[in-house]
């Protein structure tokens, strides 16, 4: 679920460097669990503007950091509000939920594989 990606991940990395791109996602996943957070007190009162406004800003989040598993389950999420289709939108929020309880650590494998690529070995920097 909480499927990551390493090219964006490198792009950051690349752009502002590993102590920087450690701090933009740590922030990342704060804001991110706050806001799928609040879908869940959303959802029972079919507040299907402010959900579907809540998906997209973070899926723009999501996506500059590389968390795809989250972007495809949020896209899924303001599909089905936009559908009205309830059964799917609380379902989904149940996937949110559990691909942001998994974001931390598999942000922080990816972030960590980066850096032992691009810090290690001979002529490299150190992180």
């Amino acid at each position: 679920e909480a499927d990551v990606s390493t090219p964006f991940l490198e792009e950051m990395v690349a752009v502002v460097g590993i102590e920087r791109a450690r701090a933009c996602v740590a922030e990342f996943i704060a804001n991110a669990t706050a806001r799928c957070g609040r879908l869940e007190e959303l959802l029972p009162g079919w507040e299907s503007q402010a959900i579907v406004r809540n998906c997209q800003e973070v899926i723009s989040m999501a996506e500059t950091c590389g968390a795809i598993g989250l972007t495809e389950v949020l896209e899924e999420l303001a599909d089905a509000v936009s559908r009205d289709d309830r059964d799917a939108a609380a379902v989904l929020v149940g996937r949110v939920e559990a691909t942001v309880s998994q974001l931390p650590a598999a942000m922080a494998a990816c972030l960590g594989d980066v850096s032992r690529r691009w810090f290690s070995g001979p002529g490299r920097k150190a992180a």
